[in-house]
């Protein structure tokens, strides 16, 4: 929680007023707990009184020692050897080297800084209290950047995040890890990124990516799933609750919904129907399929592992693959229909007025 110019300006009081030692300080609206800080009329620290050391009128302090200090090595060694235990706890006490070095004749500095810099975490409130302020402080140097959060208080950003200027965060976002994500793209509602990267102009909405690379100008989602060691190259569209694990897929690429790819090598400008799977578990070892250039796959179809659909190809709906389809073919994987003339009414299944009705006997136990 400790900003660098709060160190930065300690350094700088020790040094302008040769000071043997400088606490760091801040003023708390409720100082319960902390040591409190003694001034003299000139400013300079008196002594430094722990909260159950205090007397009445020293509990009404409310600048509090932050336990940050600059000290000049060799008066800080000469002090050490003479702290004592004379207090309530029985310990040692660092604040009581201030004590010494000012009886010394030596003139202590206090430097304020804000009180955010001195929270303490010794509970999960606490905890709860400090991320949220971090990550407070996290969005708004990014939005210093030029990047737009719509709700601070609903999106979450880990420190090492890199985003680009223009880039939109919607609310519920949370982005974690060592993501990176490019310039004008729009990330959420609700979704998580963890340790992804992200190219130019991407929209990524309401999804889950982790541990993969998503190319520039892509469409990822509502409800898609993105594992690890997946890469989706430039202009692809990974639509609603689509799954993609440790595979490829190339540029304009095109999985609009009810997909699983996993393990494959997918070529540019492929198009998976609705229902799409490409069955990658032979019941020992995840095998995935290759599949060229400018496939077009058929909606409700599996694509048996191992199996390679050549460039150009097509894939009939309702299909499952389980041979290679050469380049220019026509891959069909389904049994004949067959049409019984009259069977529901010889087997009396008409279904007529037969509305589907509530069950009446759900509220009972």
């Amino acid at each position: 929680m400790v900003s660098s110019q709060t160190i930065k300006n300690a350094i700088e009081l020790t040094a302008e007023g040769k000071y043997a030692a400088t606490v760091v300080s801040a003023v708390a609206e409720d100082p319960t707990g902390y040591g409190r800080i003694v001034r003299d009329s000139e400013g300079n620290a008196v002594k430094i009184v722990e909260h159950r050391d205090c007397t009445e009128e020293e509990l009404k302090i409310r600048e509090i020692n932050s336990s940050i200090y600059v000290f000049s090595t060799p008066l800080l060694l000469s002090a050490l050897g003479r702290l004592g235990a004379e207090n309530a706890q029985k310990e040692y006490y660092l604040t009581d080297t201030i004590g010494i070095l000012i009886g010394d004749g030596h003139k202590v500095g206090v430097s304020i800084c804000d009180f955010d810099d001195t929270r303490g975490v010794n509970d999960r409130k606490q905890l709860y209290e400090a991320t949220k302020l971090m990550n407070r402080r996290i969005i708004a140097r990014h939005m210093a950047n030029g990047v737009q959060f719509l709700d601070m208080n609903s999106t979450w950003v880990h420190h090492e995040v890199k985003i680009g200027r223009d880039t939109v965060i919607l609310p519920g976002s949370t982005l974690m890890g060592n993501t990176s994500i490019g310039e004008n793209c729009i990330i959420g509602e609700n979704t998580r990124l963890d340790t992804v990267s992200v190219g130019d102009d991407t929209t990524i909405d309401s999804s889950i990516a982790s541990h993969c690379v998503i190319g520039s100008d892509c469409r990822i989602g509502p409800f898609s799933h993105v594992r690890p060691d997946t890469i989706i190259k430039d202009h692809v569209t990974i639509g609603a609750y689509v799954e993609v694990k440790n595979s490829t897929i190339d540029e304009y690429t095109r999985a609009r919904h009810l997909t699983y790819v996993g393990d494959s090598k997918v070529g540019k400008n492929v198009n998976f129907g609705c229902g799409t799977i490409t069955c990658n578990f032979d019941g020992q070892d995840k095998v995935g399929c290759t599949i060229e250039d400018n496939v077009f796959i058929g909606g409700n179809s599996n694509i048996v592992s191992s199996v390679v659909l050549g460039k150009d190809s097509y894939i009939a709906a309702g299909s499952t693959i389980t041979e290679d389809v050469p380049p220019l073919g026509l891959g069909i994987g389904r049994s004949k229909q067959v049409n019984k003339e009259e069977w529901v009414a010889k087997k009396s299944r008409m279904r007529g007025a037969n509305y589907i009705r509530l069950d009446d006997k759900r509220s009972e136990v």
